[in-house]
């Protein structure tokens, strides 16, 4: 058999030439997108992992200015002192058996804030007849007082207008019992700043689990609530003695500088 011609040769080996070169070209791609792929992807996890711990640091940043900066920036944003903070987080830790761990959610804190409860509030007692407090002694069967207060709040924004007081101020209705010594016996919040009070105070009552009055006792409220049973307001245009109440007074008449 002949051989085929020397030109025909060359094309073939010239063919298998550009083949095997464009073969090579395509793998050099694809080993190089394959490298760019993972260099992406190893670039975009270390850069995840530098933003949640630069998260971590602000958190931390934010806590610290929060907490340890100034009593008025703790109290304007938690509502209690810088001391008062740090007994309630030595209560939560000790009470109510929360640990310091790296990740804590929600619900380890809310069940260790709950068991604070008998700690944190007081059971109601009613004054008695031998009560030597000339600021109660005229108020047999009382178990405290009670009364609505309006915390700022930034809730969403298709909801500020129920949030809206008729100061124009954003905030949450908060509903306060306190015994005479000033110690809470109830709070219920979540209500908006539009609700009045005695809207709040009916919806304390009739929870499950909610405000309830000893037989035959009551609590003082103010003019903006009604009179009814277990609840005492004052009478309208009746001025009351209010320097009485003031400690400055009953120092002074106690002869205590």
């Amino acid at each position: 058999m002949a051989r085929p011609p020397i030109n025909n040769r060359k094309r073939k080996l010239k063919k298998l030439l550009l083949i095997q070169q464009i073969a090579t070209a395509l793998m050099i791609l694809t080993y190089s997108f394959y490298y760019f792929v993972i260099c992406l992807y190893l670039r975009t996890k270390i850069r995840k992992i530098k933003t949640k711990e630069e998260k971590r640091i602000e958190r931390m940043q934010w806590m610290f200015r929060l907490t340890m900066e100034s009593d008025a920036v703790c109290i304007s944003e938690l509502r209690m002192d810088r001391a008062t903070f740090r007994v309630l987080c030595q209560m939560v830790s000790e009470i109510g058996g929360l640990q310091p761990t790296k990740n804590t959610s929600i619900e380890e804190v809310l069940k260790a804030i709950l068991k604070l409860h008998h700690v944190l509030l007081k059971k109601p007692e009613p004054i008695s007849q031998d009560c030597q407090d000339e600021r109660w002694k005229c108020f047999q069967g009382c178990l405290g007082a009670l009364d609505g207060t309006l915390i700022k709040v930034t809730p969403p924004s298709d909801e500020k207008s129920r949030y809206r007081t008729r100061k124009g101020c954003i905030s949450t209705n908060v509903l306060g019992v306190c015994c005479p010594n000033m110690q809470f016996i109830y709070v219920l919040h979540g209500w908006e700043g539009s609700a009045h009070d005695g809207r709040v105070l009916r919806a304390a009552i009739s929870r499950p689990q909610g405000l309830r009055v000893l037989h035959g006792c009551y609590y003082l409220v103010d003019a903006g609530y009604c009179n009814a049973n277990g609840f005492l307001a004052p009478y309208r245009g009746q001025r009351y003695h209010l320097k009485e109440f003031d400690a400055s007074s009953t120092r002074d008449r106690s002869g205590v500088l």
